[in-house]
């Protein structure tokens, strides 16, 4: 059975690591005009759900430009309640009205105000469900449980995956830090399912769909972008094996790596960033620096754990 879960992984990483961005996908495109538009909703109509979609609308050109539209003013408008975290919640509680005039909710609440906006606004998305891997949680016991959902959005024809709880920041201990995460908007799906494993194997929108125990296996993966990791994918590399690391990441000014103590810069040509790299300890990051954050901070894009 190991071995058999070993070849598994060893096909599963050469199916990911074979991938190549899909640059006409709505991921990719420019949305700053589209963010702007959806940032400067003036509040006397942040209230009112007609009103908000109708302009929400006014500033999309198309079925992507609606879906950023409402993927962005949830991650700037609505926070997510840590209240929630330990407890029953009600569904009474995810009403998109109760969320619009709270402005703070949890997965459910974000996902049902995307619906009840994208129905007015002419859009066609549905939710999925399933286990959400959150950054630092390492090897999920159970991935089979259900604990998030998200939105799967039509756009020419095409479904995407779409997050906007994680769009809008992070849970910190008992805090919610709000920051605008692009990444989870149309996410490449090969991405998505690192951390996203639906209870309904299509939902993944892979043409061979994973199983939990390659889920297990997975490195711990942030999403910072919108950017393009090409793996490797696997969490415990081998300790003195060299392993290259490659992404695409047009938003990003400097790539690092950071091997126990040891600091590579990634070489970049254009938007992509390549490093060779061995392994020395139990830890290996890849980091990243934008332009929108302090001179000398970087974010973790991805954690590995190496092993011997």
């Amino acid at each position: 059975m190991l071995a058999l879960c070993g070849v598994l992984l060893l096909q599963l990483s050469a199916q990911l690591q074979c991938q190549t961005p899909d640059l006409n996908s709505p991921h990719w495109r420019d949305y700053s005009r589209v963010d702007a538009h959806a940032r400067n909703a003036p509040q006397a109509i942040a209230t009112n759900l007609n009103e908000l979609a109708e302009y929400l609308a006014q500033g999309a050109t198309n079925e992507a430009e609606k879906a950023r539209a409402i993927f962005s003013w949830l991650a700037h408008n609505i926070a997510y309640d840590v209240s929630v975290l330990g407890r029953e919640v009600n569904i009474d509680e995810a009403e998109p009205r109760r969320v619009l005039n709270q402005r703070k909710t949890f997965c459910s609440g974000y996902v049902n105000l995307f619906l009840e906006l994208a129905a007015k606004m002419g859009l066609k998305a549905r939710e999925s469900s399933g286990y959400g891997r959150q950054f630092g949680e390492g090897r999920p016991e159970n991935p089979r449980e259900s604990n998030h959902s998200w939105m799967l959005v039509t756009i020419d024809g095409k479904e995407y995956p779409v997050d906007p709880t994680w769009g809008a920041g992070v849970v910190n201990g008992s805090n919610f830090q709000q920051r605008f995460s692009p990444f989870w908007f149309c996410t490449p799906p090969e991405l998505f399912v690192i951390n996203h494993l639906p209870g309904i194997p299509r939902d993944q929108l892979l043409a061979k769909p994973i199983i939990g125990s390659q889920f297990q296996d997975y490195l711990q993966f942030t999403g910072i972008g919108p950017a393009y990791f090409y793996g490797p994918y696997t969490y415990t590399p081998k300790i003195g094996s060299p392993m290259t690391l490659r992404l695409k990441a047009p938003l990003a000014q400097k790539a690092m790596v950071v091997n126990n103590d040891a600091v590579t810069t990634m070489t970049r040509r254009g938007d992509t960033y390549e490093a060779t790299v061995t392994p020395t300890g139990s830890k290996l990051m890849i980091t990243l620096q934008h332009a929108d954050r302090p001179e000398g901070r970087f974010d973790v894009l991805a954690i590995y754990k190496p092993r011997r």
